[in-house]
């Protein structure tokens, strides 16, 4: 899982459209068979991902499955781009 977690969280689709993690407000996981063990290796990879900067807003919901087999969580991230005139 935590490689998984690794590779999402550096967010190319992110960095395709411009955007750091420092510019989601949202984060939305889904997490197959969520355990506390699992919601502390998340945790933790969220913490050390923002570091300093405020967390985004967090929904976490338990599916007993994801679409392929070997998926272990699914993040949906909502950014907001501030735009400087």
């Amino acid at each position: 899982m935590i490689a998984q977690l690794r590779q999402r969280l550096d967010a190319p689709a992110l960095a395709a459209a411009g955007a750091a993690h420092t510019e989601v407000s949202k984060v939305t996981a889904l997490i197959v068979d969520h355990s506390e063990a699992r919601l502390a290796i998340f945790s933790k990879a969220l913490r050390a991902l923002w570091s300093d900067h405020p967390a985004p807003a967090c929904t976490l919901i338990p599916v007993p499955r994801l679409a392929l087999d070997g998926m272990l969580f699914e993040i949906e991230a909502t950014a907001i781009q501030q735009q400087i005139y």
